[in-house]
């Protein structure tokens, strides 16, 4: 979500829906195992279909009246699994963890755009190192992305990761099932089956709320 722009998949992750600021509810991408949606400030929606050797990247126009979806090319994701891709706030940059026949390695991209500001590719990725395995990752602020594996039974390692290559991990936390951030740098939450917890410092903080599945706008 954002604004008036709401996105979201069906169970199956194989259809994106998306519902402009006219309630109007449109069925925009379809694919295999899409990542879930992440909406930039310009009203795009973003997702990407692993149904192919090379990933799809989709972005979705939800204000624009055509509301034609663009492909936005990668090719240097050719024979990679797309597991979480994450569009900054500013739709400037992607933070994306992909895996291959050597495991999953998180990256950031630069957005490249036309003159009318329309998404056509990405550039060649940074990797970024992280501590432990991951195949989740979300924007912690605009130089820091936060990035866990998480969606088992043990405990999690989630770590801070910046662009400058500077790593902060956080107390493990059993069971973690998801990541969300929301305005501020501070404000990172994770998610169990029975909790939310708010980050304080490097540890969590168990939240009084029984929502589940936070999904902040970005």
């Amino acid at each position: 979500m954002r604004g008036t722009v709401f996105a979201f998949l069906n169970r199956e992750r194989t259809q994106l829906y998306t519902i402009n600021e006219n309630r109007s509810l449109a069925a925009a991408v379809t694919g295999q195992e899409l990542t879930w949606p992440t909406i930039d400030n310009s009203g795009w929606v973003w997702t990407v279909s692993n149904a192919a050797s090379t990933p799809l990247i989709s972005a979705v126009p939800v204000h624009e009246v055509d509301g034609v979806t663009r492909n936005v090319n990668a090719s240097w994701l050719a024979d990679r699994n797309v597991l979480s891709f994450k569009i900054s706030a500013d739709g400037a940059r992607a933070a994306i963890v992909a895996s291959d026949e050597d495991g999953n390695n998180l990256y950031i991209a630069g957005v490249i755009r036309d003159s009318e500001g329309v998404p056509r590719g990405l550039t060649n990725p940074t990797t970024l190192q992280t501590e432990g395995d991951v195949n989740f990752v979300n924007w912690a602020s605009e130089t820091k992305v936060v990035a866990a594996d998480v969606g088992g039974a043990e405990r999690v390692t989630a770590e801070i990761v910046g662009l400058d290559g500077k790593n902060e991990a956080l107390r493990p936390l059993l069971g973690m099932t998801n990541l969300s951030t929301g305005p501020g740098e501070d404000s990172v939450y994770a998610e169990t089956d029975e909790t939310v917890y708010l980050r304080v410092g490097s540890s969590w903080r168990a939240q009084e709320t029984e929502v589940s599945d936070l999904n902040y706008p970005g």
